[in-house]
């Protein structure tokens, strides 16, 4: 349905949302928003995977500076806060930081002659690989990307997530005024299914809603979706950074 593919792609590039600002993160972006459009109608976990690897984000976030010995908390407090739990809802500074550690060397090409520049490298001598805990469960010490890959399987299958989405969903296709009947119902779909197959997510539950309110304007203002992406000329992502060395 050509439709509902358009108002989740509106919808997660707003709640994904990056800004690309300057030449040295421009090309990041038509990216970013082409995987978006790929992922809209896919699980969530698999599309927070998809942006926890988008080179925008990583720069908007300052993900490209949290490595061994320069740690920066920024992205891994926005993931749990705005794109998975949501602001509160019962994970800790513990968590952020572990979180920040296990994150730690997902970064970006800094390579501008590659033509993979832009685009998202680990780098493993950047990873901390101390582990710690999470949501209440060790993370075993590594120094491969399984321990990001851990953090973002748990928080996608959280309640406290399917509870936000279920939520910002609702809100966005029925009204600040929704039932909470109606969240109820998308979040119990996202934690039966949504959570675990491929192919029945949070955004299958929209389609629910969607058809259950015909002539409905769904569209809401989004920067993100709408911006212009012709290509610029390329530039390393990290002027006047240390970027270090793979």
């Amino acid at each position: 349905n050509r439709q509902l593919l358009e108002m989740m792609v509106e919808f997660w590039s707003d709640h994904f949302n990056v800004y690309a600002w300057g030449e040295q993160w421009y090309e990041t972006f038509p990216r970013h928003i082409y995987n978006i459009r790929k992922y809209a109608l896919s699980t969530f976990p698999t599309l927070l995977m998809q942006m926890a690897q988008s080179g925008a984000m990583l720069g908007y976030l300052d993900n490209v500076e949290n490595r061994r010995n320069a740690g920066n908390e920024n992205y891994a407090r926005e993931l749990l806060e705005l794109h998975t739990m949501g602001a509160d809802e019962g994970y800790t500074e513990t968590d952020v930081e572990t979180a920040r550690r296990c994150l730690s060397g997902w970064n970006v090409n800094m390579d501008e002659n590659d033509e993979d520049w832009g685009q998202f490298k680990y780098y493993k001598d950047w990873h901390v690989g101390s582990g710690g805990s999470f949501l209440g469960t060790p993370i075993a010490p590594s120094y491969e990307m399984d321990q990001g890959v851990e953090v973002l399987t748990r928080l996608a299958a959280h309640p406290a997530t399917a509870r936000h989405i279920a939520t910002k969903l609702c809100k966005r296709f029925l009204g600040d005024s929704v039932s909470e009947g109606a969240i109820l119902n998308v979040e119990r779909a996202y934690l039966r299914r949504g959570a675990t197959s491929r192919r029945c997510s949070a955004p299958c539950s929209a389609r629910t809603l969607s058809r259950s309110t015909p002539g409905r304007s769904t569209s809401g203002p989004s920067s993100t979706s709408s911006a212009p992406c012709e290509r610029r000329t390329r530039r390393s992502p990290t002027p006047g950074r240390s970027a270090g060395a793979s």
